[in-house]
């Protein structure tokens, strides 16, 4: 099993609201630290890929309102002990479940124009350019 830990930097007036969201939610634990000498905290909630969307998903509509909070999610190679594992739900181990942050973040990656792209684009349109010339399909397609 893949956990997932979400870790929330939060001034301190809003850890009770995400240990309940954690509770709510099922998480595997929770961990509010203490509050730093400039009234943060650092909560800290270990979550199974089934409801890390919506663990994410309420913290957002929670915090929506403040300033300051930042939310970052971590994979977690180990964890001792193993979390109990729940009955009713089987999930594949071959299958994997992204956040809606880490697409977007992938995707932000994969599309930006860098200097590759552009040279890529640019030879590439010129080999279409010597196909089209050549009436040759072959160097067109390829």
């Amino acid at each position: 099993m893949s956990l997932r830990l979400i870790e929330i930097y939060v001034d301190a007036g809003h850890s009770d609201t995400l240990a309940a969201i954690a509770e709510q939610q099922e998480a595997v634990d929770c961990y509010v630290g203490a509050v730093a000498e400039d009234g943060r905290q650092t909560v800290r909630i270990l979550v199974s890929p089934s409801n890390q969307q919506a663990i994410l998903d309420q913290i957002q509509t929670a915090l929506s309102g403040s300033d300051g909070w930042r939310v970052v999610l971590l994979p977690v190679e180990a964890a001792l002990p193993e979390p109990p594992k729940s009955e009713g739900k089987k999930i594949l181990p071959s299958s994997k479940t992204a956040t809606r942050e880490e697409l977007l973040s992938d995707i932000r990656t994969g599309t930006r124009m860098d200097r590759a792209y552009l040279m890529l684009t640019f030879l590439s349109t010129i080999v279409a350019a010597i196909g089209l010339l050549n009436d040759n399909v072959a160097v067109l397609i390829g």
